[in-house]
């Protein structure tokens, strides 16, 4: 299965909020889903896109790599 386009959407507006509350609150949507379907998104393409801290949300490497082709 392709990564979807509207899951990786979601890990764009992520990046643009700097973390899951904020993405969350302007999507409408609740922010566990909202992560849940990031964490779908990193098991697809098989690297880890977001450090996540219960403060913090911060891009890895290749996450910023990845937002950036996004």
């Amino acid at each position: 299965m392709k990564p979807l386009l509207n899951d990786i959407a979601l890990f764009v507006e992520v990046v643009n909020a700097g973390n899951f509350t904020q993405a969350a609150a302007r999507l409408e949507m609740p922010a566990s889903t909202l992560s849940r379907r990031v964490a779908a998104l990193e098991k697809h393409i098989g690297f880890k896109l977001l450090n996540r801290t219960t403060r913090r949300v911060e891009t890895t490497a290749e996450g910023q790599a990845y937002y950036q082709r996004c």
